[in-house]
């Protein structure tokens, strides 16, 4: 209660306390495998959801969430005891209990789902279960190791992302922490060792920072609230020592700093002092003020080399205000809490795009469709896995899963612009639809308006689920045939037999490179022991030299109707332009692209491949002409 009232002095604590004694009441007898007291754990919860300044409904949820799952009380009762947004609370937060006997992993994936589907509804249902989970890894050691194992697992792939999404840096880290000591005890209790033996060095240097800053700012009359160190996080730690194949000395060596200052200007002069008092490294500034994060994290970072303490400190400063802090450790309880406060009104206009912010809570909405355990995984992957930050050509920070191509991109900005891609620029230069983006790339995604539907092709790289949903959407509904959920047929299945040329007799046919035979071009065909027939020009060099060996030669010829696709590889002068002039070309001859690429072919050329269907030979050999003709294009041949 004193908890709640040093944030709310009008809480309402007729309602708190009917929901303790309610749950007290129905969880009577019940033990934890702790020993302790079952009700000790809704309290904890209901503690850590206090701490999160959250409000009466949402404590109250806290109090009551095992009450569905673990007692005889049911939603009706529940409803009328407390009304329906409290029941809807506790109701999200609780399990299936008819599926626990399918299997574990149906069962915790179906709950899973339930939970975040309802999350979408209310964020405070996920809110309350992560305070849930929280307290549970805080007790976890009275469980049995294989089940310590697999619950910090499942923490580690959702609820610790999940915790970072909503910003909630505080829950975040400790679930991380708590995971790590059961996944990597020896690592964990090395790192404990370790950072406990420097802590009093550490201490001294950090003090000595704190106060050469403190002096400057106030030397020059920038306002600030506080200066602290910033703790480090473990697993954090672990992941570096991992990925950049470092020891822990290398990365524990890096000291964090905070300052909290008044307003976003006093932002940036806070750091032109800091920068004046030390050298900042090239390359480790970020301005997550002008680009906030994804989960609402605002602030400025910088790393400078402290050459006048301890023998030269690599030093992390973070810079924000107040409101930028609340948010960065509460997430959106604290962003809720000053939008219905009214403070800070100035910033929370500065951030407009709060509800945008949570796109992903969209993105869950997006594949509720699917069974419980793909949902689960699709989840990981899409919402809670690495990310990779890229940007639209007007600025726009595009959020996508770590292994994203162009398709992926196009279809995070708009279906539409998914379903008409036909190739595209990143950093100023042609990629293919298969191109992998990296965190920072600008993308251009170039359009055939034309174009009616996506290639079902498409399905076997792209990674993000939303692409894979909106391809099968735009197959079934222009197609109208099953586009699948797993199977990708092989597009060779829907062609036509006999393909472009006609050579009297069942073979494989392929064009020479030696001549590249084009529409229009009287043919010859030379078949190979492999009853393979080689289609070349009749006045290609190359067929002298080809009779040498004996090789049988069949009379081949352009067929009118043709129905097929057909790839056409073009090589040109690289300049700015190229593909979107093609692109256009084939627009105003209303040819269908199934699919396009461009990518440096060369030192100066760039090459540029398009998958077109014709109906007959005329259509493709007006488009290889019209194509010829394109500024700067030296050469146009067939694939394959």
């Amino acid at each position: 209660m004193r908890k709640i009232k040093s944030y709310n002095k009008n809480f309402d604590v007729e309602l708190i306390k009917k929901a303790y004694e309610f749950s007290a009441a129905l969880h009577q007898g019940q033990k934890r495998k702790s020993k302790e007291d079952y009700i000790v754990h809704p309290l904890e919860t209901a503690y850590i959801l206090a701490g999160l300044k959250l409000d009466d409904m949402a404590i109250s949820a806290g109090l009551l969430h095992d009450v569905l799952e673990d007692t005889n009380c049911d939603y009706e009762k529940l409803k009328k005891e407390f009304g329906k947004e409290i029941a809807d609370l506790v109701n999200g937060v609780s399990k299936i209990k008819e599926l626990k006997a399918k299997g574990r992993e149906k069962y915790n994936a179906e709950s899973m789902k339930k939970l975040l589907l309802a999350s979408s509804k209310d964020i405070r249902v996920v809110i309350v279960k992560l305070a849930d989970k929280l307290h549970n890894m805080r007790t976890i050691s009275a469980l049995e190791e294989d089940k310590r194992k697999r619950i910090s697992n499942e923490v580690l792939e959702v609820y610790a992302p999940l915790a970072y999404r909503l910003g909630l840096a505080g829950i975040k880290w400790e679930l991380e922490d708590l995971a790590f000591k059961e996944l990597h005890p020896e690592e964990y209790k090395e790192f404990s060792l370790k950072i406990a033996w420097s802590k009093k060095q550490r201490e001294n240097e950090i003090l000595k920072l704190k106060k050469t800053i403190a002096g400057a700012l106030r030397k020059n009359h920038v306002k600030f609230f506080e200066i602290s160190g910033r703790a480090k996080n473990f697993y954090s730690i672990y992941k570096k020592m991992i990925a950049r194949n470092k020891k822990f000395e290398e990365l524990y060596d890096l000291i964090g700093l905070r300052v909290i200052v008044e307003n976003v200007k006093d932002c940036y002069e806070c750091l032109g002092v800091i920068h004046g008092l030390w050298k900042p490294l090239p390359g480790r500034f970020k301005d997550y003020i002008a680009r906030p994060k994804e989960n609402l994290y605002r602030s400025l970072h910088t790393l400078v080399i402290a050459d006048d303490i301890g023998g030269g400190l690599n030093v992390e400063v973070q810079i924000r205000t107040r409101y930028m802090d609340d948010v960065a450790n509460e997430g959106v309880a604290a962003h809720w809490r000053y939008k219905d406060s009214h403070e800070n009104k100035k910033e929370l206009q500065e951030d407009k795009r709060f509800d945008r912010k949570l796109g992903w809570v969209k993105q869950i909405l997006e594949l509720k469709n699917e069974p419980g355990e793909e949902f689960l995984k699709n989840v990981v992957v899409d919402v809670f896995g690495d990310k990779v930050y890229a940007f639209t050509p007007k600025g726009d920070l595009i959020e996508l899963p770590d292994g994203s191509c162009l398709i992926d991109f196009a279809y995070a900005v708009h279906s539409e612009l998914g379903n008409k891609c036909v190739g595209g620029r990143v950093n100023d230069k042609f990629v293919s639809l298969r191109h992998l983006l990296h965190n920072g790339d600008v993308v251009e995604v170039i359009i055939d308006k034309n174009r009616l539907m996506p290639s079902r092709d498409w399905l076997k790289f792209v990674r993000s689920e939303k692409a894979r949903v909106k391809i099968r959407h735009a197959l079934q509904l222009i197609q109208k045939i099953p586009a699948g959920s797993g199977k990708i047929h092989d597009e060779d299945e829907n062609k036509e037999k006999g393909g472009l040329v006609d050579v009297g007799l069942k073979a494989i046919v392929s064009f020479g490179r030696c001549c590249n035979p084009l529409p229009g071009d009287e043919l010859i065909g030379l078949i190979s022991r492999s009853n393979r027939v080689m289609v070349h020009r009749k006045d290609c060099e190359k067929i002298k030299l080809k009779r040498e060996f004996g090789k049988q030669r069949v009379k081949a010829y352009w067929r009118e109707k043709i129905n097929n696709e057909v790839g056409l590889k073009i090589i040109a002068y690289d300049r700015i332009g190229l593909f979107a002039d093609i692109s256009n070309t084939l627009a105003g001859l209303k040819i269908n692209v199934i699919d396009a690429k461009a990518y440096t072919y060369g030192k100066k050329d760039a090459a540029c491949e398009f998958r077109m269907h014709f109906n007959d030979i005329n259509e493709l050999k007006d488009v290889v002409s019209r194509v010829k003709k394109i500024a700067d294009v030296r050469e146009v041949g067939l694939l394959g």
